[in-house]
């Protein structure tokens, strides 16, 4: 495994192990450093991966029949692979997409198109829909890959099927939790909780005062938050220049 000091570094855990860590190196890393740090593990074949053993993540689906949360920002960049025709003839016309009136508006027909969402009393969940099979509607099961690879989700961006310091795996979510904090905030925001887009519920009780502005909030891209924003202040320490292991990382 390579070390990659491009404001996050990743490295094997336990030292000599299948696993990997992450701190933080550089205090204005964002979530971009964060992915692209993170990238080569898909082809590490020394990674000790439970689905896969001595494989790589190319062109194994094994994982894309579970859950797949989106983010707001995962929302944006489908919206804008499927406008452009990337994995054209699956799920919907781009042109449609494309002028659907809006951002907000926008990112609520992908929504409408590729998200199951369920709510639950005044908790929601937005993930990836499933086909007949099980597996994510945007896999192409012939090549084993996502039908927009380029534009995957961040939580398929970042799953390796393999050992993770606590550390790695406390960042992680908290990036997902957010992002999917903000784009449940900015669908309440076009469509008022009358309105809600939702596929399943169970006593639904949303109120928008639930989602507020968060290190996503305003952000188009990857490259614009920040982790210090993701990560509350009393976590900071355990992430940004932490000691080797990640386990000293709380939650709460």
């Amino acid at each position: 495994m390579n070390e990659q000091k491009s404001g996050v570094l990743v490295r094997r855990w336990p030292p000599g192990g299948g696993g990997y860590d992450v701190v933080i190196v550089d205090a204005e890393a964002t979530v971009a450093d964060y992915l692209r740090a993170l990238e080569p593990l898909a082809g590490d074949q020394g990674l000790r991966r439970a689905r896969n053993p001595g494989g790589t993540c190319y062109a194994c689906p094994r994982c894309c029949a579970e859950r797949i949360p989106l983010t707001s920002i995962d929302v944006r960049e489908l919206a804008a692979a499927t406008a452009a025709g990337e994995g054209r003839g699956h799920a919907g016309r781009p042109d449609a997409l494309a002028q659907a009136g809006g951002e907000a508006r926008l990112l609520l027909e992908v929504v409408r198109r590729y998200a199951w969402v369920s709510v639950m009393g005044r908790a929601v969940d937005v993930s990836l829909r499933r086909g007949e099979d099980g597996a994510c509607l945007l896999l192409d099961a012939g090549r084993g890959l996502c039908r927009y690879y380029a534009s995957r989700p961040l939580v398929c961006r970042t799953y390796f099927c393999c050992p993770a310091s606590r550390r790695a795996r406390i960042l992680r979510e908290r990036i997902v939790n957010q992002g999917q904090d903000e784009l449940v905030r900015l669908l309440l925001e076009e469509t008022g909780t009358a309105m809600f887009p939702f596929n399943e519920a169970d006593a639904p009780r949303l109120c928008a005062g639930d989602w507020r502005e968060n290190g996503f909030s305003g952000r188009r891209t990857y490259a614009e938050v920040r982790l210090r924003e993701v990560l509350p202040r009393r976590w900071w320490r355990q992430f940004y220049g932490a000691g080797p292991s990640g386990e000293g990382a709380r939650g709460g």
